[in-house]
């Protein structure tokens, strides 16, 4: 495999010969209000040495496969489908396929997506890449502008957009940022995984992604209960990052900043998450926690740093209670990720 500049920043080829996934948050704000949600990334490689990709929703639907091919340092989008269901996709016109180029600072991408009453034209000018230094690791940063241009009927509106681009050595797609004057984008890189423990997370259907087992718990000594049925708990990403603990992220900081005590934990880098459940009424249980080091590869974190960070987060006794679209009150997972630097308490996620 000889991609050039870009085999620096994706991960490496006898990782993507069997396949990595790279799971993402991506949190989506409009009109004040936040909302979180999840998306797996497939990468593997093809024997004609193309690189695809699959994009799947928090519930493993897939909605999008690419296909790249590099040359010359850049990187070429020549296939792409859009998946409305299983068996019903929308192939994508791409006039321009140079999605990005990793040695000179401009380029363009063009493609038209032609749905059955819309047409949608996307045009992306790279504007700026650059090089850049994350975690210790070598990172390039694209910046981009654009345009969509929809065609409906004989209508037609333009809206511009900003974008930014972040890959990580040995990593892939680390972070994307898209604005524009309706909506805020942001994804950032939480885990990777193989492919084959992505396959066998999709054929549990059971396990939704915010799944605890009752019996693998760090509280089971507790009185928790849930108001209903394990089936029945919603899932976090149904809800608006604010709507769910009393002051939003900024008391969340707060209540964790006054409890945090560097002296009780370890000096240790790595993403602590904590995932857990609030019932009807409100009450935090059935934790668990979910380690990775700084590359998002699994880690266990030392007993005395999960032990401290497990007492902060049972402090955090402002959860909302909620209910279904039915009005009915409900149980509901919700989580907390800690980014350690070497015992420094550097981000509370998300």
């Amino acid at each position: 495999m000889n991609w050039g500049i870009p085999s620096t920043y994706l991960p490496p080829s006898t990782i993507l010969k069997n396949g990595i996934v790279n799971k993402y948050y991506q949190h989506i704000s409009r009109n004040n209000k936040t909302y979180s949600s999840i998306l797996y990334r497939t990468y593997k490689t093809l024997p004609s040495d193309h690189l695809v990709e699959e994009i799947y929703d928090v519930e493993f639907e897939l909605y999008r496969k690419n296909v790249f091919q590099f040359k010359n340092d850049k990187m070429y989008l020549i296939n792409q489908n859009e998946y409305i269901t299983a068996d019903d996709t929308i192939n994508i016109s791409i006039e321009k396929p140079i999605l990005n180029d990793w040695k000179n600072q401009v380029n363009t991408f063009k493609k038209t997506t032609i749905y059955p009453t819309l047409e949608r034209r996307l045009t992306v000018n790279q504007t700026q890449n650059t090089d850049a230094t994350i975690d210790n690791k070598k990172a390039k940063i694209f910046n981009s502008e654009g345009t969509w241009n929809l065609i409906f009927d004989e209508n037609t509106s333009i809206s511009s957009f900003t974008e930014q681009k972040t890959y990580v050595e040995g990593l892939g797609l680390y972070q994307w940022k898209y604005q524009s004057p309706d909506v805020d984008i942001k994804m950032e890189l939480v885990e990777q995984i193989s492919l084959t423990e992505f396959h066998k997370m999709k054929a549990i259907e059971r396990n939704r992604i915010a799944y605890i087992d009752p019996k693998k718990v760090m509280d089971n000594n507790s009185s928790f209960k849930t108001c209903n049925s394990i089936e029945s708990i919603m899932d976090y990403y149904n809800f608006e990052e604010n709507m769910i603990y009393e002051g939003g992220k900024k008391e969340i900081r707060n209540t964790v900043n006054q409890y945090f005590d560097k002296n009780k934990i370890h000096s240790e880098s790595g993403y602590l998450t904590f995932r857990f459940v609030i019932n009807c009424e409100g009450e935090m249980g059935r934790i668990i926690t979910e380690e990775s080091d700084l590359d998002f590869q699994a880690k266990k974190f030392h007993t005395n740093t999960k032990q401290h960070f497990l007492e902060i987060t049972q402090q955090l006794s402002h959860w909302k209670k909620m209910a279904n679209r039915r009005a009915i009150p409900s149980d509901y997972y919700t989580y907390i990720t800690y980014k350690l630097e070497n015992g420094e308490l550097i981000e509370i996620l998300p």
